[in-house]
């Protein structure tokens, strides 16, 4: 009875799952945080972006060779239902998640703790490349890691305020060297993104979300 009511609380997405693994998640989430040591020492763009999305390419490699966290990730890939509630959800999302963040770095609130600086994009292929394929990588691989197999993960063991303040928590770690003022924004985008899966029952929107937001801010 009690797990009846836990599973019906914590919203469509963990209904009827598998928890993956707890070290599964920790190991994937380990991943990310040593990424960045490897933009400390990156010293032109062709490596940042090579630490960067080598490091997605990994994650996604570990994720399809563990059955469990496979099933997990294609099985919240699905469309998300009502389409049109979703669509508005994630454009409302992106928006607020575009001007907190674009306001943080009008603000250089990272000026004096980042511990890294993205290197200026020379080549026009490589500019390309990492609008498109590089930050599709990242919006697949963290909305995976940080929504979906969170969810699967802590979604029967956890209440809804400490399932969204560790989501949002880790979430912000990964980000731990480009300065506070991100960390401190990517902490509200990572409560919006999980409120955002949980509602539509898909890491589908979050994933767009995500890609998109990247995309203006990063944009040359």
């Amino acid at each position: 009875m009690l797990a009846s009511v836990m599973t019906q609380s914590i919203g469509k997405m963990e209904r009827a799952t598998v928890p993956v693994p707890v070290f599964l998640f920790a190991a994937l989430t380990l991943v990310f945080l040593l990424n960045d040591i490897g933009f400390i020492w990156a010293t032109n763009a062709a490596q940042w972006l090579s630490v960067d999305y080598g490091t997605k390419v990994l994650v996604i490699a570990l994720i399809m060779a563990h059955p469990e966290a496979r099933h997990a990730v294609l099985r919240g890939a699905r469309w998300p239902r009502p389409i049109l509630f979703a669509l508005g959800r994630a454009v409302a999302v992106t928006a607020i998640s575009i001007a907190g963040l674009a306001w943080i770095d009008e603000q250089g609130y990272d000026t004096a703790t980042a511990l890294q600086v993205f290197p200026r994009v020379d080549q026009t292929w490589l500019v390309v490349f990492d609008l498109t394929v590089g930050l599709a990588l990242t919006a697949v691989a963290e909305e995976s890691v940080f929504r979906r197999l969170y969810l699967d993960t802590f979604g029967a063991r956890l209440s809804p305020l400490p399932l969204y303040l560790l989501s949002a928590a880790v979430f912000a770690a990964v980000h731990w060297s480009i300065g506070l003022g991100t960390v401190a924004g990517t902490f509200v985008v990572g409560l919006m993104l999980l409120w955002l899966t949980r509602r539509a029952g898909s890491v589908l929107p979050a994933i767009g979300a995500h890609y998109v937001i990247n995309l203006v801010l990063f944009w040359p």
